[in-house]
């Protein structure tokens, strides 16, 4: 099982499969648990330990296993007594990859079919034709390329929010950061969930305040974000004024002590 593959996958898949942030914490605390195994088939995992990860109750665990179990993410045999159940992990990127597969297959036979008609038809046009194919062939390749970097980077962003911030946030929160992914890049939105943890400030409206800022700065890039941190430092440099007072000079007059003009 493919660690990025399945995050990137459920995010996908919550498109069109909204679920609660509380269901989608708990998989993802599952899936660091698997990972964490080595990835076994199966594991046990208490449920004391599952509360305490995610700060719920034990009815709202139940309540939020039993829609991953109802989705398909996952399955759970009860333990006896005393003993913790076990989960299963069901993967989505396989189930996706095999439907995507079938698809291609059914896709490049058609095409097959089609073009050998059309070579039999009209052999005048074989070049043309081919020609037509590889073009598009190379434009889906691109667009899965381009696909596969936006989920990525949506993953890494969505996970390190929710491991490092808020494993219960809600789908609003996650729709308004993954708004902020695209004109301002990843690592931007990665170094804003970092800086708001060095400043002790690990909220949501700090960290969409944050980004506000940078977005309305015309921030696009970790390059951008440097440079106006460099203006700043140099504004704050030039506004202020280190040199130290002018010192006075001391005149004696009639015997007494005065401070001479300049």
């Amino acid at each position: 099982m493919n660690y990025i593959a399945e995050i990137n996958t459920f995010y996908n898949w919550l498109i069109q499969n909204p679920i609660s942030g509380n269901a989608q914490a708990l998989w993802h605390r599952l899936m660091a648990y698997c990972n964490a195994f080595g990835w076994k088939v199966e594991f046990s995992i208490a449920n004391s330990r599952l509360v305490d990860d995610l700060s719920i109750s034990r009815q709202e665990l139940d309540r939020v296993r039993n829609v991953l179990c109802q989705k398909g993410l996952i399955a759970y045999k009860k333990g006896n007594g005393s003993q913790a159940g076990t989960y299963k992990i069901l993967s989505l990127s396989q189930y996706v990859t095999s439907d995507s597969t079938s698809d291609s297959t059914s896709d490049s036979t058609s095409d097959s079919t089609s073009d050998s008609a059309t070579d039999v038809t009209r052999p005048g046009q074989q070049a043309s034709t081919l020609n037509k194919l590889n073009k598009t062939k190379q434009d889906k390749t691109k667009q899965n390329k381009d696909d596969n970097g936006d989920s990525s980077a949506v993953a890494a962003v969505m996970t390190a929010y929710l491991d490092k911030v808020n494993p219960q946030a809600s789908q609003s929160s996650l729709e308004e950061l993954q708004a902020f992914i695209d004109p301002l890049g990843a690592d931007v939105c990665l170094k804003a969930i970092d800086n708001a943890i060095d400043n002790k400030s690990a909220t949501w409206p700090y960290i969409r305040g944050t980004l506000r800022n940078l977005r309305a700065q015309g921030v696009t890039c970790l390059a951008d974000w440097a440079e106006l941190e460099r203006k700043r430092e140099e504004a704050k440099r030039g506004s202020g004024d280190d040199r130290p007072p002018p010192k006075k000079k001391v005149e004696i007059v009639n015997g007494k002590a005065v401070l001479a003009d300049g």
